[in-house]
């Protein structure tokens, strides 16, 4: 209510001279103030909001990687790249261009022209601590399920 007291007088043209411009003061306002979070950040308590969220994240970038490959009708460099970026673990990795090449040996077949991106959903947690994941997976559609290790690269049933 104060606020609105104080304004009005300065939106008013009472006592302006009628002859002369009649000038709008503005009020300087400080600008404001965008804060740009990593969606990505480890947060304090791992929830599993926040573990689809990254899954999501996983499964652009997979089927990111597969729509180039399908393209292509081979594994190019930034696919070998990006493959090599989410499968840390040698033989992980492997697995993955062994997959690609066995489709392509098969010309793709029962791959859509444009694929979308596998839809990955936890639906509880077992353990999580910020190096390791261990989480019930409820639902895979279009795609393999991710495979979760410690974070050393070992293969593990959950975190010790």
């Amino acid at each position: 209510m104060l606020a609105v007291a104080l304004l009005a007088p300065a939106c008013s043209d009472r006592g302006a001279d009628k002859g002369s411009a009649h000038v709008n003061p503005t009020l300087a306002t400080a600008p404001l103030r965008t804060t740009t979070t990593n969606p990505y950040a480890v947060p304090a308590v791992i929830d599993v909001a926040y573990v689809n969220r990254v899954l999501s994240g996983l499964d652009a970038a997979n089927g990111d990687i597969t729509r180039l490959v399908v393209r292509t009708r081979t594994i190019p460099r930034e696919a070998y790249d990006g493959l090599k970026a989410l499968y840390a673990d040698p033989d992980f990795l492997q697995i993955q261009i062994d997959n690609f090449q066995n489709d392509l040996r098969k010309g793709l077949a029962g791959y859509k022209s444009e694929p979308g991106n596998a839809t990955t959903i936890v639906s509880r947690l077992i353990t999580s601590r910020p190096t390791c994941v261990f989480a019930f997976n409820a639902e895979t559609r279009g795609g393999a399920r991710w495979l979760v290790a410690d974070e050393d690269g070992t293969r593990s049933a959950g975190c010790p």
